[in-house]
């Protein structure tokens, strides 16, 4: 995992635990990152369709409101069938091994596994 996704996955978590909408500048300040990398995070996570920002004026400061939006959780994502897949590796979009034609990996997003 890249040290990107990793942040992404500690922003994600931090905003779950809280259950509530957080000013962007606080979760900077939480997760001790600074003002800059924590704006790139959430705008590749606004784009991913996991949070949601919505513009605010906080004690004369403007800012982002940062929500997390129900979706895949990642705490699920150990339990998929691709971290115990012996071809893992080789498997990818086009090849021998495609996942958009994987029966285990179908059954598992579907919730039938």
């Amino acid at each position: 995992m890249t040290s990107v996704a990793l942040l992404e996955e500690r922003v994600i978590r931090y905003l779950r635990e809280i259950h509530e909408p957080v000013p962007q500048f606080s979760l900077a300040k939480e997760l001790k990152l600074n003002s800059r990398l924590i704006s790139r995070i959430l705008a590749r996570l606004e784009k991913k369709g996991v949070i949601k920002r919505e513009r605010a004026i906080i004690n004369g400061r403007r800012t982002f409101l940062v929500y997390p939006l129900e979706t895949f959780l990642l705490r699920d994502l150990p339990t998929a069938p691709c971290f115990y897949c012996p071809y893992l590796e080789y498997c990818g979009r086009g090849h021998e091994y495609d996942p958009t034609k994987c029966d285990k990996l179908a059954k598992w997003l579907s919730g039938e596994d």
